[in-house]
C-alpha cells in the first residue's frame, strides 16, 4: 500500500496548479470489476491509471479516487482502526504532511450493507491543502470488505462530496454463484399494481395475507399490498408495527432487533429497513429484513420480508437485493436519477443511568421531562446530558451548553449550579473562556454534589476537567483531568474514561484499569448498569467489563449518548427516537419521534 501512495503524492503535485471547480454536474455509467469482485457507477470521462494496491484508481485533473479490497480488516464497528491504518500508510508513503482527522468515523446503513465514512485532511509542499474521504464497505454482518479512497484540494471538496458519496454507495459486491444466476424473469402483478425480476428457479405463490411468495430451498420473500389498509404512520413505524405483530408468534421464538428500523439510501422509493433474528419451530436460526416502500407522501404503499438461515444469509444477500432493486410500481412516484443520501444532522444527547427509581423518566419535546407519563419539570431551552441522582430526589441537566442546572423533583426548586465563561452563579473561579461546554455526568452517593465534566474542546481532551461541585455552595473541587468521559454508581464508584484506558475507581477497595478492545477515537462513553456493572460504548456496541478485560459484548446500533442497559434489556436513543432491544419496554413511552433521552 506504501508505493500507491508514493505514486498519489507524485501525481497530486504534479496537477495543484489546475483551476478550482465551481457547480459541476456528472453522469456516471457501470463499472464491473474483471474479477467479478464488486461493481460501481463511476464518472464519465475520467481515466483509469494503474496504482499499486488499487482494483480501481481513476482520476480528472486534480481529483481521484480508488477503492482497495480489505483482507484480514476489523469488523466495520471498529473502522477507527481502519482510519488509522490509512493515516500511517499516509504518512510513511508520500509527501502526505500535517495528517489528522477532521470528520470522525460515521456508521452508515445501505440496502443490506454497512459501510462507515470519514474525513482526513493533509497538505502538500507545506502550503496546498487536501482532503481525503475514507469510506469503508462492509457486509451486513459487519465484515469489512472494501475501502474507498478520494483525494480532492480542500478548496474544491464541496463541488464533489456528493460524487464522492454516489460512487461509494453504488458499490455492490461480487455475488454468490451457489444463488444467483444472470438470468432472470419479469414477474407482473395480474392487477398491475406492481412487478419486479425474479431469478430463475424460484418459485412464486399466493396465500392469505401475503399478495406475492417467492422461494427457494429454505429462502423466501413475502410481498403484502399495504395500500388496502391506508395508514398515516410514518415508513418507519409500519416497520415497527410489523415487528411487534411478531414477538409474540410460536414462529418467531427467540426474537432480536440486529438493526432497527432505519430509513435506507439510494432506492428508487422511500423505503424504511430493519433486520431480526430468530429461533424457527426446529430452534434453527433465521434472519429476516424488512422493508417498507413508500410513496412521494411518505404513505406506506409496500411490504417485503425475506426470511433466510442466518448461516445462508451472506449467500443469499445479492438475491435480495436484486429483487428490491428491481421492484417497480406504477402508483408510486419516482426519482429518475435517485442518489444516496447521509442520514439527517442530529445533535447527539445523552441518555441517562438508571436511578433506581420505580418510574421511566425521558425527554419530551427537547424541553420537558416526564415520568411514568407525567411532566416533572420544563425547562427554558432545549434540554442537554440529564442524569439522576440514586433516590430520583435531583435531576441535571445541561442548559445553553455552559450551565449545569440541578432540579429538586420534590420541591420544584430549580439551581444553576456550574457555568463556564462568566455566568453568574459560578464560584468556582478556575473555568476560563477557553473552556467550551459543561455536562453533569452524575450525583454523588449522598445527593450532595454533583459531577461536572467541564471540556476544553472536542479536539484536546487533555484540558479537560473531571469536578466534583456541591449543590449547596456550588464550590467546585477538581477530580481527575484530561478525561474523555464519566460516569458514577449509586453508590459511589466513579468510573474514567480517558484516552486509551478505562478507569474504575471505587468508593472503597482496589480499583483497576483496563485498555478497551476498541480504538479510542471510537469509545464514545462510559455508564454503569442498573445492577451496578461497569461499562463502555461505541456507536454500535456496549462492553461490560472489569479488571480482566471484557465481560460481555452487547451488539446495537446508532447509539447516541449514554445508552440504559441492564441484565434484560438494553434502552438507548438512536438519534430520531427512544428503542430497545426488548419492545415491550416501550409501552409507557410509545414511538414518538418528540420523546428522547430514556432513564430509570
Amino acid at each position: 500500500m506504501k508505493s500507491c501512495f508514493i505514486l498519489i503524492a507524485v501525481a497530486l503535485t504534479m496537477s495543484m496548479a489546475v483551476a478550482h471547480a465551481d457547480s459541476i454536474q456528472f453522469d456516471l455509467k457501470s463499472y464491473d470489476d474483471p474479477q467479478g469482485r464488486f461493481s460501481v457507477d463511476v464518472p464519465q470521462g475520467w481515466s483509469i491509471d494503474k496504482m499499486n494496491s488499487f482494483l480501481l484508481y481513476m482520476k480528472q485533473d486534480f481529483v481521484s479516487f480508488g477503492i482497495m479490497a480489505l483482507d484480514d480488516a476489523p469488523n466495520i464497528s471498529r473502522a477507527s482502526d481502519i482510519v488509522n491504518g490509512v493515516l500511517d500508510n499516509l504518512k510513511s508513503g508520500g509527501n502526505f504532511e500535517d495528517l489528522k482527522i477532521v470528520e470522525e468515523p460515521v456508521l452508515l446503513s445501505t440496502r443490506m450493507n454497512r459501510s462507515a465514512h470519514a474525513v482526513i485532511a493533509f497538505k502538500m509542499n507545506g502550503t496546498s491543502s487536501f482532503l481525503c474521504d475514507i469510506f469503508i464497505l462492509a457486509e451486513s454482518s459487519g465484515t469489512s470488505k472494501f475501502v474507498m479512497l478520494t483525494f480532492c484540494p480542500t478548496a474544491d471538496h464541496d463541488s464533489y462530496r456528493s460524487l464522492f458519496e454516489s460512487v461509494a454507495h453504488s458499490i455492490t459486491f461480487g455475488r454468490s454463484v451457489s444463488t444467483t444466476t444472470d438470468t432472470s424473469e419479469t414477474y407482473r402483478d395480474k392487477t398491475g399494481r406492481f412487478s419486479l425480476r425474479i431469478p430463475r428457479g424460484w418459485t412464486t405463490q399466493h396465500s392469505d395475507g401475503m399478495d406475492l411468495i417467492i422461494s427457494k430451498g429454505n429462502a423466501s420473500l413475502g410481498l403484502i399490498d399495504l395500500s388496502k389498509k391506508p395508514s398515516s404512520r410514518s415508513l418507519i413505524d409500519y416497520v415497527s408495527i410489523l415487528i411487534d405483530s411478531l414477538k409474540d408468534s410460536k414462529t418467531f421464538q427467540g426474537m432480536t432487533i440486529i438493526e432497527h428500523p432505519q430509513m435506507m439510501t439510494g432506492t428508487p422509493y422511500s423505503t424504511a429497513y430493519a433486520r431480526i433474528t430468530y429461533l424457527d419451530d426446529a430452534k434453527k436460526p433465521y434472519t429476516s429484513h424488512f422493508y417498507v416502500i413508500g410513496d412521494a407522501n411518505g404513505k406506506a404503499r409496500f411490504a417485503l420480508t425475506s426470511h433466510v438461515p442466518t448461516d445462508e444469509q451472506s449467500s443469499y444477500r445479492q438475491v435480495f437485493d436484486d429483487l428490491l432493486d428491481s421492484f417497480s410500481s406504477g402508483n408510486i412516484e419516482t426519482s429518475s436519477n435517485p442518489k444516496p443520501r447521509k442520514p439527517e444532522t442530529y445533535k447527539p444527547q445523552a441518555p441517562v443511568t438508571y436511578s433506581r427509581t420505580k418510574y421511566l423518566f425521558w425527554v419530551h419535546n427537547e424541553t420537558e421531562i416526564m415520568k411514568d407519563g407525567e411532566s416533572v419539570h420544563t425547562a427554558s431551552g432545549p434540554i442537554e446530558h440529564p442524569c439522576a441522582a440514586a433516590d430520583g430526589k435531583f435531576l441535571a441537566y445541561t442548559l445553553e451548553g455552559k450551565k449545569v442546572i440541578v432540579v429538586d423533583t420534590k420541591t420544584g426548586k430549580k439551581i444553576t449550579v456550574f457555568g463556564v465563561s462568566g455566568n453568574e452563579t459560578v464560584k468556582y473561579q478556575d473555568s476560563g473562556s477557553e473552556y467550551e461546554s459543561a455536562k453533569p455526568v452524575g450525583f454523588s452517593a449522598d445527593g450532595a454534589s454533583v459531577y461536572v465534566l467541564q471540556k476544553k474542546s472536542s479536539m484536546f481532551i487533555g484540558g479537560n476537567k473531571l469536578l466534583r461541585v456541591s449543590i449547596a455552595n456550588k464550590a467546585a473541587k477538581t477530580v481527575d483531568v484530561g478525561v474523555a468521559d464519566a460516569a458514577i454508581s449509586p453508590n459511589g464508584d466513579l468510573l474514567i474514561l480517558k484516552p486509551g484506558n478505562v478507569q474504575y475507581v471505587p468508593a472503597t477497595g482496589d480499583g483497576w484499569e483496563i485498555k478497551p478492545e476498541y480504538s479510542s477515537l471510537y469509545v464514545n462513553g462510559v455508564g454503569f448498569t442498573w445492577e451496578g456493572k461497569p461499562f463502555y460504548n461505541t456507536s454500535d456496541n456496549v462492553v461490560i467489563c472489569g479488571p480482566n478485560g471484557t465481560i460481555k459484548t452487547i451488539n446495537l446500533s446508532n447509539i447516541y449518548g449514554r445508552p440504559v442497559i441492564t441484565d434484560e434489556e438494553a434502552i438507548w436513543d438512536d438519534g430520531s427516537r427512544i428503542v430497545t432491544n426488548r419492545e415491550g419496554a416501550l409501552s409507557k413511552i410509545g414511538k414518538l419521534g418528540s420523546n428522547r433521552l430514556p432513564f430509570m
